[in-house]
This record gives C-alpha cells, sequence and structure tokens, in this order.
C-alpha cells in the first residue's frame, strides 16, 4: 500500500487500514507477533505497534536502519533478514531490533544494491541484486559464512534481480529480461580444486620452452609469465596469488593472467602462481616454474681465471 499498511483476512473484509507518513512509501511488511509489525519503506525500518496504534522509527537502533528497505524475510530463532537499497543485507534481532550482521560488498555481494531476499532455511538465503544472484550460507555466522554469486556467465537471463521464490527443489528467478530457473540441490558455494597452468614464458622477445629449467642470458632478462586457471563457473572472476622467489617471498595477488619482472639479477629463481577460490580459500593448486639468469661472461668464473692467467703471464714476463 502506497501510505499505509492493513490487515485482510483471505476470506472476508478488511479490518482497518493504518496511515502511514506519507513520504515514506511501503515497500514491505512483517509480522514479527501479533502485537508488532516492521515496517520497510523507501525511508528506513519502522516498527508499527498494534496495542499502541503507534508507528515508530527504529533507526535510534542504527544508523543503516534509513536506508530503503525492500524486503523482509523471517530467518528463524528470533532474527529477519532485511533486503536494503544501499546497505546490502541486514541481520537484525527482532526481540530487541539490534543489528546482528550486515552483509555487504566487503563480504562476498556482488552489490548493496539489493532487491529482494529469500530465506531457503534457517542457515541459507538467496539475495536478489543488481548485479546478479547470491546464495548466503551460514549466514548467522561470520567465521563459516559462505557467499556464492549466480550471474549470466552461470545462465541467468540478466543479472538484475526483481524476484525470487522457491517452488519444490527449483529457486524460480524473476529477471529484468525474463525468468530464470536455479536448482536449489547444486553444491553452491562448495568450490573443488582448481587446476592453474602456466600457458608461456617470454625473455625479453624470445620464447622460453616450458619442458625444462630454462637459463637466461642476461640481457634477455625481462621475463614475462602467462597463465590461467580453469573454472568455467567463475571465468574471467579468478584472482590469482603469485611470486617469484629468490627475490620475493610474499604473495602478490592480481586478475590479471600475466606478469612481468624487469631486469632481473644474476641467479636462480622459481616463480609460483596459484588461486584464491571464488568463496576466499586459498586453492590447494598452483603451478611453478625454476629457472637461471646467467651472469654476463665478466662476470663469469672462466673469464675471472683468464683474467688472473693473463695478469700472471704479463709479471712474469
Amino acid at each position: 500500500i502506497y501510505c499505509g499498511i492493513g490487515r485482510f483476512y483471505l476470506q472476508g473484509e478488511e479490518i482497518r487500514v493504518i496511515p502511514f507518513i506519507k513520504t515514506a512509501r511501503v515497500m514491505c511488511v512483517h509480522e514479527v507477533s501479533a502485537e508488532s509489525v516492521l515496517v520497510g519503506t523507501l525511508s528506513g525500518l519502522y516498527l508499527y505497534s498494534v496495542t499502541k496504534n503507534k508507528i515508530l522509527p527504529l533507526t535510534q537502533h542504527n544508523k543503516l536502519y534509513n536506508y530503503r528497505i525492500n524486503e523482509i524475510s523471517d530467518l528463524g530463532n528470533g532474527y529477519i533478514a532485511a533486503a536494503t537499497i544501499g546497505a546490502g543485507i541486514l541481520i537484525i534481532n527482532t526481540k530487541n531490533y539490534e543489528l546482528k550482521a550486515q552483509i555487504s560488498v566487503p563480504n562476498g555481494l556482488p552489490s548493496v544494491m539489493c532487491q529482494s531476499v529469500l530465506v531457503q532455511n534457517s542457515n541459507t538465503i538467496w539475495v536478489g541484486t543488481n548485479k546478479g544472484l547470491c546464495r548466503i550460507a551460514n549466514v548467522l555466522d561470520s567465521q563459516k559464512r559462505q557467499v556464492s554469486i549466480i550471474d549470466i556467465n552461470n545462465g541467468l537471463a540478466s543479472n538484475e534481480i526483481n524476484g525470487l521464490t522457491i517452488i519444490g527443489n527449483k529457486l524460480w528467478v524473476s529477471t529484468a529480461s525474463g525468468v530464470s530457473i536455479v536448482s536449489l540441490s547444486n553444491s553452491w558455494g562448495v568450490v573443488g580444486t582448481i587446476p592453474v597452468y602456466i600457458l608461456g614464458i617470454n625473455a625479453g622477445k624470445k620464447k622460453v620452452t616450458l619442458n625444462n629449467a630454462a637459463q637466461i642470458k642476461y640481457n634477455n632478462n625481462n621475463v614475462s609469465f602467462s597463465f590461467i586457471g580453469l573454472n568455467y563457473q567463475y571465468a574471467g572472476k579468478l584472482v590469482y596469488r603469485y611470486r617469484l622467489k629468490g627475490i620475493e617471498e610474499k604473495w602478490n595477488t592480481t586478475t590479471n593472467l600475466s606478469v612481468v619482472y624487469n631486469s632481473l639479477p644474476k641467479g636462480e629463481y622459481t616463480f609460483e602462481v596459484g588461486v584464491i577460490k571464488p568463496n576466499g580459500q586459498i586453492n590447494a593448486s598452483y603451478a611453478r616454474y625454476s629457472f637461471t639468469i646467467l651472469p654476463p661472461f665478466w662476470q663469469t668464473t672462466w673469464f675471472l681465471i683468464i683474467v688472473v692467467l693473463i695478469i700472471l703471464l704479463i709479471i712474469y714476463l
């Protein structure tokens, strides 16, 4: 209802309509009990007390309650999940209306613009955003929580999600480009080992063979590596971790498929590259390649021996 909330019988007449703040368009309602109703509006979260017939803003509990509330779903055990525009998903304790958790982009959501939220069970919720569909497992446990993203790369008609409903073991997803169906039986959030391969190595303008450890001349010491992790579900979204043992021990991260090391000094090196899984876990498998940068000829042992012998010959003569 645009400017009010009401209670209706499925069969029968309307009981009454409670006028609401005109500027706070009502987006959703959730009956906490026979005496209390949560109301989500364009301007935030409100509580309607049936016994007192009063509408109270809940912004004094948390400033995040000021964001537009699009949908509210019951998690059970005294918690609700609220989909917001601008603050992601808010997990709220309905006993004291304190914020239990905020799930946002830093926690794995692709966007804070959440159109809908649907509870599969007390442990798992589905979230529709403007950048794809999310499955959040262990939603109340911040240590074990897992966020999986499903988008057009996984077959969705569009990344802009408008609504969600569950029929049987299927999740029906209303998108801006039609309806998509997602199986609830998939092992969402469980990402197996992702194989990683080094595709090519260049030293200067020359290609290096991958079969054996290379010995690279000192004047070709600008070395580049290209690589790839094979996972079609998350193609183009993998984060790689890499390092070049011999000059660095700490891991670096990149979303690119290549890295370059310029002007490497003489020495022995091992390049290692792996993947950080979409659920944040470190992939067990990684690729490595060892090689040597040869010193210039004037720094070689045989050259120094010849120089010493020449000097000794000169002294002798």
